[in-house]
């Protein structure tokens, strides 16, 4: 696909409605705007969601069950001086907050070897973001696109003829295998 644009009413100087076409033959032409949102959507849902930090991981390479087996012994860890530092009632609170630091640090650290390089710089903030959906507006447009490169194809099928109104199962959006 390639984007361009058509001319709008007549008399409506200068407006143009944006639109994409297809780059071989031309025969399909679809206005930018459903099909934008739909994909949008579909990208707010899947960083949304619980497992969306798992984007960042790159199952391929070695040695990942072995790090994941220590991030989860870390988190574990952090879990339980957390509980231990609440049920003591003398316990000393500096003492919780150094241990708890270097815990997370070495956490960091082995999350940061697990990491998918490309994958996580261009996920890493809009998945740990608070809110993916506003992360997600404040993004740049190229950066969206990115975003939308690295977690799904997007493929434009053909509609109805004419001016019908859109069908958002005319867009098919699919995620690279594993990614789902």
């Amino acid at each position: 696909m390639t984007s361009g644009s058509r001319g709008g009413p007549k008399g409506t100087r200068g407006l143009t409605t944006p639109l994409y076409r297809c780059r071989t033959t031309k025969h399909l032409a679809r206005g930018t705007e459903p099909i934008d949102l739909t994909v949008e959507e579909y990208v707010i849902r899947r960083l949304s969601r619980p497992d969306a930090v798992d984007l960042l991981l790159d199952e391929t390479a070695p040695g990942t069950e072995e790090l994941r087996a220590k991030a989860v012994a870390l988190r574990s860890r952090i879990r339980s001086l957390t509980d231990e530092f609440a049920d003591d009632d003398d316990a000393d609170a500096a003492v919780f907050k150094a241990a708890t630091r270097r815990i997370k640090a070495r956490l960091a650290d082995v999350e940061a070897q697990m990491a998918h390089p490309q994958r996580a710089r261009i996920l890493v903030d809009i998945v740990t973001a608070e809110d993916p959906a506003e992360a997600w507006k404040d993004l740049t447009l190229d950066r969206q696109r990115a975003v939308v490169g690295t977690l799904a194809t997007v493929t434009l099928l053909p509609g109805r003829p004419g001016r019908a109104p859109f069908d958002p199962r005319s867009v098919r959006i699919e995620p690279p295998q594993g990614m789902g």
